[in-house]
């Protein structure tokens, strides 16, 4: 059990390696112009499976590398963003409306998340590509990954004390990796269509 082999220690090494993947894309995340680069480079971390001093490294010639590449990801978030708040503060009338604007939103930052996931598998496609492959995507995984995500909204409406300093040292980087693990599937069908 408490061998180097065991489980145990397999799951505190996940556990550290989530620490270190979400303090590296806090820090990277800063600048605001780096931001998209960050979450691209998380994603394209955990498809690999790297000690810690290798994750750092490429963790930093990931962001390096995707700056560029990840800018109209980033713009289109930035708009989503916006988008969303104008619904949160808007009145609505009846509640239907209300649960309408509620599941947009949830698809909205569905699919924000999948833009990251599809340009972590799609290396040499083309933005207009990426953001045209994610939306199919998005539909077929929306009922996995909506529950997720709501699941994930409940706990931050809820702030609990104890689940903050949780949400504080693994929230970005073990959400995206349960995020990833629910979608894994889907992922390896599109690319086997693709073939």
């Amino acid at each position: 059990m408490f061998s180097i082999d065991g489980k145990l220690y397999e799951f505190c090494n996940r556990m550290v390696m989530l620490f270190i993947l979400n303090l590296l894309i806090v820090l990277t995340s800063l600048p605001i112009i780096t931001i998209g680069a960050s979450l691209l480079a998380a994603f394209e971390c955990q498809n690999k499976q790297l000690d810690y001093k290798n994750l750092i490294v490429y963790y930093i010639h990931a962001v390096k590398s995707n700056i560029v590449r990840s800018l109209p990801f980033l713009t289109f978030n930035i708009f989503s963003f916006l988008f969303y708040q104008s619904t949160i503060h808007s009145e609505f009338t009846t509640n239907g409306i209300k649960f309408i604007s509620f599941l947009f939103n949830l698809f909205l930052v569905t699919y924000n998340i999948n833009l990251y996931i599809m340009a972590s598998e799609i290396k040499n496609g083309s933005a207009y590509r990426i953001f045209t492959d994610t939306f199919p995507f998005t539909i077929v995984t929306a009922v996995r990954t909506g529950v997720l995500l709501l699941l994930v909204t409940v706990v931050i409406k809820l702030n609990f004390q104890l689940l903050y300093i949780l949400i504080s040292l693994f929230g970005l980087s073990g959400f995206l990796m349960l995020y990833r693990k629910v979608i894994n599937r889907k992922i390896q069908l599109s690319n086997k269509i693709e073939s």
